[in-house]
């Protein structure tokens, strides 16, 4: 996730890390890429109340819901846990390795959190906690998942929001910036865990989350932008497609699960926004198309297609513009000469059309296209993609980040990488953003 892969805390190690550190944030969130505007003041410190337009089903806690969780209904775990390859196999143990030691919140509650990196520096991002939730929620490991949700609800803030990252032998933020797009990442694990268990002891979680980001949707009619969130308070005045899609299913499945109008009226102005404003011609005259990065920023990147697709190929009617984006996807954004570690030539795909090195392999979003092409039905293509992947498996099970680059990604297997593979790996595989 591109618009997530912040730099890893500086720790005083060298001058070397702090370098990378610094070019990685340039490349770690879509705004950096587009025009810079002047900011706007930070939204006021208490969240704007969401006005439903039907009551919610939900909404009041019952008083089953308001008991504590060890009163709440046990765990629903699957009967048996779904079969994977050895790759998979390994690639799960390596998951779990990642997991800390269990702790107990204030609450009480029994909780982890998981660092994202195999390296040496201790350090976890929302997003990654967010997508191994709903990969351990996946194979039906409900009460692993339950952990890391309780771990994340430990980090929220009083307003609702998270922090960019966080220590999590500490369980305190690092980067305490704040997007919109990782926040709703949340959501969606939330949202994945409660459909696939009978419990609902996240969902208050779930909606001071959404609370919170509706601070930051566009409601001027008469801006192109109407119906968008914006990144939040750290680029309060860009509008991406990528926190968009991810916007778009944490309020488009919480409005199913609580049967909210507003969630799903949200949902739709996200929708319209991203069908519609950001549909782009490229401007080097060839004729592609593509979902562009952001609002003022018409640049071709890689997840802007691809979750896209994943996130609303079942919602649309006309699919057309789906499918072009992925052809361009293979036409702009395929490598065939990454390397590493003695494995040369794997082909997957870059983060964008002007990438630094042009044979980097990007694990993380290769592995997202698979799941975008196997979701418009081409399953041989997704596998061959998803093959490639396993050539660079590490000894260790993880997927690494990237292949070998001199643009600071890193090189050693991440949760974010390994985490969809994994979903791709399962029988039949899951899509993150449609629980």
């Amino acid at each position: 996730m591109l618009e997530f892969r912040a730099a890893r805390p500086i720790t005083g190690e060298s001058n070397l890390r702090c370098w990378l550190v610094g070019l990685a944030i340039v490349l770690s969130c879509q705004a950096c890429r587009g025009p810079s505007n002047p900011p706007l003041p930070d939204p006021p410190s208490e969240p704007l109340p969401v006005e439903a337009n039907e009551p919610m089903v939900d909404g009041e806690l019952t008083p089953e819901n308001k008991s504590s969780a060890s009163e709440a209904p046990p765990i629903r775990n699957k009967p048996t846990q779904p079969s994977l390859s050895p790759a998979g196999e390994r690639a799960v143990a390596w998951l779990r390795s990642q997991l800390t030691e269990s702790f107990v919140t204030t609450t009480g509650q029994t909780a982890r959190l998981i660092d994202s990196y195999e390296d040496d520096v201790r350090a976890g991002w929302i997003y990654d906690a967010s997508l191994a939730v709903i990969v351990f929620s996946a194979l039906g490991d409900l009460e692993t998942a339950r952990e890391l949700l309780f771990g994340l609800t430990a980090l929220q803030k009083d307003d609702g929001s998270w922090a960019f990252s966080y220590n999590p032998d500490q369980v305190r933020p690092l980067n305490k910036k704040i997007y919109s797009g990782s926040n709703a990442w949340v959501v969606m694990a939330i949202n994945f865990y409660e459909m696939e268990s009978t419990r609902n002891e996240f969902a208050e979680t779930a909606r001071r989350s959404l609370s919170y980001l509706t601070r930051f949707r566009q409601t001027n009619t008469s801006s192109k932008a109407f119906g968008a969130i914006s990144m939040g308070p750290a680029q309060p005045q860009s509008y991406g497609v990528e926190s968009n899609v991810d916007c778009y299913s944490a309020f488009r499945f919480r409005a199913e699960i609580d049967q909210r109008s507003d969630y799903r009226e949200i949902a739709q102005g996200i929708k319209k926004f991203i069908l519609e404003a950001q549909w782009a011609e490229s401007t080097m005259g060839d004729g592609s198309h593509f979902f562009k990065v952001g609002y003022r920023d018409n640049s071709l990147y890689l997840d802007a297609q691809t979750w896209t697709v994943l996130a609303l190929w079942d919602d649309v009617e006309d699919r057309q513009h789906l499918l072009e984006a992925l052809v361009t996807v293979e036409e702009k954004l395929k490598t065939t000469t990454g390397r590493l570690a003695g494995t040369q030539n794997i082909i997957g795909f870059n983060e964008a059309s002007n990438s630094i090195i042009s044979d980097k392999v990007w694990a993380e979003g290769s592995e997202g296209a698979v799941a975008a092409l196997r979701t418009v039905g081409q399953k041989e293509k997704s596998a061959v993609y998803h093959s490639q992947t396993i050539r660079y498996q590490t000894d260790s099970g993880g997927i690494p980040y990237a292949t070998e680059n001199s643009d600071a990604w890193p090189t050693v297997p991440a949760v974010a990488s390994t985490g969809w593979f994994i979903l791709n790996e399962l029988k039949p595989p899951r899509n993150p953003f449609r629980p």
